[in-house]
């Protein structure tokens, strides 16, 4: 199962004051200020999947990070739950004819 967060950010461009290196062969003339995110999570399954969340307003990147928290979170939630697995007839006779792989004779939760 795969989950994706979609995002875009709005950002307008604002003057700097700082003073650039005079030995700088660019100079800083304004700075990104971000002033708002949409986002949204992707998923082949639809029951998952969530409509758009808009935020514009102060603090913008505090809500983003806050946003993608509580993302991470449901979709944890989500793969935690134990789900039966049905397998098609080639995936059963494929692992039926790997049982002599050299991995299938590891302990169980041993990865090589």
């Amino acid at each position: 199962m795969k989950f994706f967060i979609v995002c875009d950010f709005e950002s307008f461009l604002e003057p700097t004051n700082s003073d650039s290196d005079p030995d700088a062969r660019t100079r800083i003339i304004d700075e990104h200020k971000v002033s708002g995110f949409c986002c949204h999570r992707v998923t082949d399954l639809p029951q998952y999947q969530t409509p758009p969340t808009l935020y514009s307003g102060p603090d913008v990147m505090s809500r983003f990070y806050d946003h993608v928290m509580s993302e991470s979170q449901t979709i944890n939630e989500i793969l935690c739950k134990p789900v039966p697995m049905t397998m098609t007839h080639d995936r059963r006779r494929h692992q039926t004819t790997q049982s002599g792989h050299h991995l299938y004779q590891l302990p169980l939760g041993f990865y090589a």
